[in-house]
């Protein structure tokens, strides 16, 4: 690991975490919110890259673009990009029926921000649209950062498997996420500005989980003939991950009462 590798993580992460926010927020305008297709989009247009990308590598010999490419590429810029997190709080809140991100009015009457706050973005000054994106943006840097971190420890120092810490990041990042959605939410205790929740919600947890790095994971294991070890691996981290968010939101209800 070195200052270089950490620098081109954060800025990849940053940029990512940017490019998921517009293109949630996009899609969510023009199929509806009433579903998370924003983050759906998302993770299967990362998948699809970073899958595209590491068949390049793999037909390449290894030798195509280098580790500064893949750090800045594949663990910044599509780890920030795909989100688990989301992914997890926004399945539990369709089971929960209630808006996947929804906080509480910042003021007595006003309403409610839902799903990464993209009314409150369409409705205020410029100014305030940017400080959200600016908020995300750093928020997934800072994440992708201590994935890349969280992988190194894993990995190197405790000699685990990569497939240890995806999962770990993944569970992780989701009972955060499910934990600070209901802490913040409209009968939180907690009363945070939409930058402040996009932040931690959007940026840091969006940018410390990662579907585009599982999916990967995943297929190599397919491509190694490991076809019992994929699907375990795959149906473990999803389900480990939605439990996650559920302890989360069950940890902040009790808080909250």
């Amino acid at each position: 690991m070195t200052f270089e590798a950490c620098a081109l993580v954060l800025l990849g992460g940053f940029f990512g975490g940017i490019s998921r926010f517009f293109v949630s927020g996009f899609v969510g305008r023009r199929i509806g919110e009433t579903f998370p297709w924003g983050t759906l989009v998302v993770n299967v247009s990362g998948a699809l890259v970073i899958g595209a990308l590491s068949g390049l590598v793999r037909s390449r010999g290894g030798a195509f673009g280098g580790e500064m490419f893949r750090d800045l590429a594949f663990v910044g810029f599509l780890g920030g990009y795909t989100t688990v997190s989301s992914f997890s709080l926004q399945t539990l809140n369709l089971a929960l029926d209630q808006p996947a991100f929804a906080s509480q009015p910042l003021e007595p009457g006003s309403r409610p921000l839902y799903v990464f706050c993209h009314e409150a973005a369409i409705r205020d000054k410029k100014r305030t649209v940017l400080r959200v994106y600016l908020a995300v943006g750093c928020g997934a840097a800072i994440g992708s950062l201590l994935r890349f971190l969280s992988g190194i420890l894993i990995v190197s120092v405790m000699g685990l498997s990569a497939l240890w810490a995806t999962g770990f990041v993944n569970a992780l990042g989701s009972f955060v996420i499910g934990l600070f959605a209901a802490l913040t939410g409209p009968d939180g205790r907690l009363l945070v500005s939409p930058a402040a929740r996009q932040f931690v919600m959007g940026g840091i947890c969006g940018g410390f989980t990662t579907f585009s790095a599982m999916s990967l994971d995943t297929f190599i294991l397919l491509l190694q003939g490991d076809i019992p070890l994929a699907g375990l691996y795959l149906v473990l981290v999803v389900a480990l991950s939605l439990v996650a968010a559920w302890v989360g939101h069950m940890v902040a209800a009790r808080l909250n009462e």
